[in-house]
């Protein structure tokens, strides 16, 4: 079966998540909670791993954290194990607890862990029974729900021994209570406003970052890796496959006869030639450029480029469209030369 390429190096952070087996929940009860967070104050300190913050749901978590050897699989898997262990000997039953393998997003800087920060403290309320309440509801549970780091970032509770919340905090002022009140100011932003979804955020849907980070990691771990585990060997794949947006656009330009700006402005004439070139770079881009970074490249919203993906695909299934068929393959056989030229 095939899975996410692992990336592990000395001081890598991570937003790392897994839900229950088929969804079902993991943390039923007060005593599930306490082992989890006993478990992983045990395995961070035997593997050096440091937890910036978490949340605990009733059908799966959130951790960010930073690894100071490149261990985060053994972390996760001697945690994850001994945690599903005890709770299977506890409620007498054998088998997974969790669905399949946890996910884990490379997190670049300050301003990342802010937003992912943000993004897992505000998931208590983030419940469909809540959608509707009010902000003062929301800003209440938000604040007393017991089973996250919230409270101890902003001074509600003391951390947990494990806990690092100076990390988070350290860029929201010049002393803890400054940091604590701006911080919360900033997370509660999310109770009456959209805020990033660190899954758009990502590249390929494992790199949280700017584009030079994502090709720095890209250039310096992946391109020139060996697969050690054969599951992981369409994902690097996937990596090294990789090309920038411009080779997409040149070639449909030069294809279509048309000028590079006609395809990126967001109300073109060329719609077809406009199409085709978001549709191929979601195909042979988004390991280096995330989805959200594509969007601003052609001027449009996530739900645009997924839009127009399908449309291209659509046409693509239809038998009659020769013309518009022979015109992509053509397209993509002038980028397979930029392709073979990167791996």
């Amino acid at each position: 079966m095939a899975r996410a390429l692992r990336i592990e190096y000395p001081g890598a952070m991570y937003h790392v998540m897994n839900r229950g087996n088929q969804r079902q929940d993991v943390f039923r009860k007060k005593s599930d909670c306490e082992t989890f967070l006993e478990k992983m104050e045990y395995f961070s300190e035997l593997f050096h791993v440091e937890i910036y913050c978490y949340v605990l749901m009733n059908n799966h978590f959130h951790l960010l954290l930073r690894t100071e050897e490149p261990n985060l699989g053994r972390f996760m898997q001697s945690f994850l194990t001994s945690f599903t262990m005890t709770l299977n000997r506890r409620n007498q039953k054998s088998g997974h607890l969790f669905q399949g393998r946890y996910k884990a997003q490379l997190v670049e800087n300050q301003e990342y862990i802010s937003k992912l920060s943000r993004y897992i403290h505000l998931n208590p309320i983030r419940i469909k029974k809540y959608k509707n309440i009010t902000i003062e509801e929301k800003r209440n549970i938000l604040l007393n729900y017991t089973w996250s780091s919230f409270a101890a970032h902003v001074g509600l509770k003391e951390p947990e021994h494990f806990l690092k919340i100076k990390t988070v905090l350290s860029t929201w002022g010049s002393n803890n209570m400054i940091r604590m009140k701006k911080y919360r100011e900033y997370v509660e932003e999310g109770l009456y406003k959209d805020i990033d979804n660190p899954f758009d955020l990502a590249i390929r849907q494992q790199i949280i970052g700017s584009e030079t980070f994502a090709e720095r990691l890209t250039r310096t771990r992946i391109l020139k890796r060996k697969v050690k585990d054969k599951r992981e060997e369409n994902a690097l794949c996937a990596f090294q496959q990789s090309l920038n947006p411009d080779n997409i656009v040149n070639a449909i330009a030069e294809y279509f006869k048309i000028s590079r700006e006609s395809i990126l402005q967001r109300r073109s004439r060329e719609k077809i030639p406009r199409r085709v070139a978001m549709y191929l770079c979601t195909v042979y881009c988004t390991s280096r450029v995330s989805l959200s970074n594509l969007g601003k490249l052609f001027s449009v919203s996530l739900s645009g480029i997924s839009i127009a993906k399908e449309r291209v695909k659509k046409k693509m299934s239809t038998e009659k469209d020769k013309v518009f068929i022979e015109a992509i393959n053509e397209i993509i056989k002038s980028i397979a030369r930029d392709i073979k030229s990167i791996v």
